[in-house]
């Protein structure tokens, strides 16, 4: 199995709760946390990460709507997980 494949379903499982992407058995193994607690370290993170981006792009729908309601729609949206390019329906121009 080569780098890039090992790369490429590893951004898979990361990207997605309910697959592993057939990293199972392809990842070391030890006394420390399972494969589905690591990934979700990483799953974490890209949340994180995917708040903040959207945050700094639209600073005024953060502002008006409030940070904890704000965080709520982007937690609860598929913004998040990349499946969706408008993370609220104020995000658009008129309603679109």
């Amino acid at each position: 199995m080569s780098l890039a494949h090992l790369q490429r379903d590893f951004l898979r499982a990361i990207g997605d709760v309910n697959t592993d992407a057939g990293l199972r058995g392809r990842l070391r193994t030890g006394s420390g946390p399972d494969m589905q607690q690591r990934l979700g370290a990483y799953r974490n993170n890209l949340r994180e990460m995917r708040i903040k981006v959207l945050t700094a792009a639209y600073p005024v729908c953060a502002t008006v709507l409030g940070e904890r309601y704000w965080r709520q729609i982007l937690v609860n949206s598929k913004a998040i997980t990349g499946n969706s390019s408008s993370p609220a329906g104020c995000l658009t121009s008129r309603g679109t």
